[in-house]
């Protein structure tokens, strides 16, 4: 988990002057280049990998996780997804190998890792 907005809020020390007090002093230029950054390269990791792993510990959406996952399976890279909510048939869709809990999911995962 990457979580780039961090990198815009405030640091304590000898060089805080130069950060920005809150990500809110930011212009939209350079918040709108973090976005895409983060974008490009989330899926250039998911380029890189040999399968995705979610651990999709919540029940609410996220657009994000969502695209990535997408974005493998359209890509032909498995998707192992750990989820214990209710799940869509879109979901499933994306990927086949669904798991309420992590332990679930370790057999596949290792049996994948022979290949």
């Amino acid at each position: 988990m990457i979580e780039d907005m961090n990198l815009t809020y405030s640091r304590e020390g000898e060089d805080s002057d130069k950060y920005p007090a809150s990500v809110d002093q930011l212009d939209g230029d350079t918040i709108e280049l973090i976005r895409t950054r983060t974008v490009r390269r989330d899926y250039q990791l998911i380029d890189q990998s040999d399968a995705i792993v979610v651990l999709y510990l919540t029940d609410k959406v996220s657009p994000g996780v969502m695209s990535e996952m997408y974005y493998a399976h359209r890509n032909q890279k498995p998707v192992f997804v750990v989820f214990n909510g209710s799940v869509s048939p879109f979901l499933s869709d994306v990927s086949p190998i669904l798991e309420k809990e992590l332990t679930g999911l370790m057999p596949q995962l290792k049996e994948f890792s022979r290949k």
